[in-house]
């Protein structure tokens, strides 16, 4: 396999390959691996995954293979391992298949990989193939990644760089096919054989009543976590803290391209089974969903109190308007009623001017009268 295959998975391109494209990427992987990623043991699981799974199911155009009654399937070991941890986990069909050789030539990816990506990638290639050669067969309804990040020093032993993240994908075992109770059973007795001597209760979501009240008969080994988050768990000690995301399948399947948002929008909390697989197997654990959710609740918040700042903002502008709008009225009344007292202030001047000249001017006519009286008498006298 070639250096640049790995990349070549999450390439932008890749999300509208079809299956024949998808299926020489599979064969490159599986076929002609590098050692150096993969490890000699890898190698040869990656080869007899694809002789002993991939190939036959391609070829019955179904994602289980089967031999009469019996299911066929492939016990492999985990990519990054730690001594004492050399428990192998079960490859039951086609798109588990597919998660795990993803994980085993993609992890540990470097720092600050987008895991949303990976995810959401690995469905589309599931729909993909699915819809090319199972058409007749339900796909996975869920998918899932568990990772975790090796810092310096934490885990000498672990076959990894420090600081890259460890992960792996799977997904739920398709509804109503005939093999998921066997494929289910498998994934259980692994759970066992990993966990001993610690046991699992009865599954909680195993005749549980749902919000319609309808029934969920999910029993352990169907959720799409199941091998995933053991991957995970069986590459490092416990105490690491793992973190987990698992989403529907049905919106990422649709989408023409991957956008940033779609993994978000199909995120789907961690389901009662995991919860208590997840004490059970004491992983300090975190579900990527919930840190979703509390980002967007918290980004919702700021919008809405941005919101409510604009709001409050341009209240106060308007606020501020009408202020400064009143005080122009004002301004404009006080002019105008000063203009007003002025103008009467120079009316009652100009009347008493007008009446002091008309009381001059009937003084002065009376004094000329009496002048005038006086020649007339004079005037008579002579």
């Amino acid at each position: 396999m070639s250096d640049t295959t790995p990349l070549t998975f999450l390439a932008t391109g890749s999300w509208k390959w079809d299956a024949n494209q998808i299926i020489a990427y599979i064969k490159d992987a599986c076929t002609s691996p590098s050692v150096d990623r993969v490890g000699k043991d890898g190698k040869q699981d990656l080869r007899e995954v694809y002789a002993k799974i991939i190939l036959p199911s391609l070829r019955n155009r179904d994602p289980f293979v089967r031999t009469g009654e019996h299911l066929v399937h492939i016990d492999v070991r985990t990519k990054h391992k730690v001594e004492g941890k050399d428990i192998r986990i079960p490859i039951t069909y086609f798109y588990t298949a597919l998660g795990w050789i993803i994980s085993m030539v993609q992890s540990p990816v470097a720092p600050n990989p987008n895991i949303e990506r990976i995810l959401a990638f690995y469905v589309k290639w599931c729909s993909t193939v699915g819809k090319t050669y199972f058409r007749d067969q339900p796909a996975p309804n869920t998918a899932s990644i568990a990772w975790l990040t090796l810092m310096e020093g934490q885990d000498p032993r672990a076959v990894c760089s420090p600081h890259h993240n460890i992960f792996s994908v799977s997904c739920s075992l398709p509804g109503e096919n005939p093999a998921k109770l066997k494929a289910a059973k498998l994934r259980y007795e692994f759970l066992m054989r990993a966990l001993a001597p610690r046991t699992l209760p009865p599954a909680p979501r195993f005749g549980q009543v749902q919000s319609d009240n309808s029934t969920c008969w999910v029993n352990w080994g169907h959720c799409a976590e199941t091998l995933a988050v053991l991957c995970v768990y069986l590459d490092v000690p416990p105490e690491r803290q793992m973190r987990g995301l698992a989403i529907r399948t049905d919106a990422i399947e649709a989408a023409p391209e991957f956008r940033s948002d779609l993994v978000r929008k199909s995120k789907k909390k961690i389901c009662d089974n995991c919860k208590v697989l997840i004490k059970v197997a004491q992983i300090a654990y975190e579900d990527h969903c919930s840190t979703m959710q509390h980002e967007e609740d918290m980004n919702r918040k700021k919008r809405e109190q941005d919101a409510k700042d604009k709001g409050e903002k341009a209240k106060e502008r308007r606020e501020m308007e009408e202020r400064r709008a009143k005080e122009k009225i004002r301004e404009l009344k006080e002019r105008r009623a000063k203009e007003r007292e002025e103008n009467e202030k120079q009316r009652l001047a100009d009347e008493k001017n007008q009446q002091a000249r008309q009381r001059q001017e009937a003084a002065d006519r009376e004094a000329k009268e009496r002048r005038d009286g006086e020649k007339h008498r004079k005037s008579n006298r002579r």
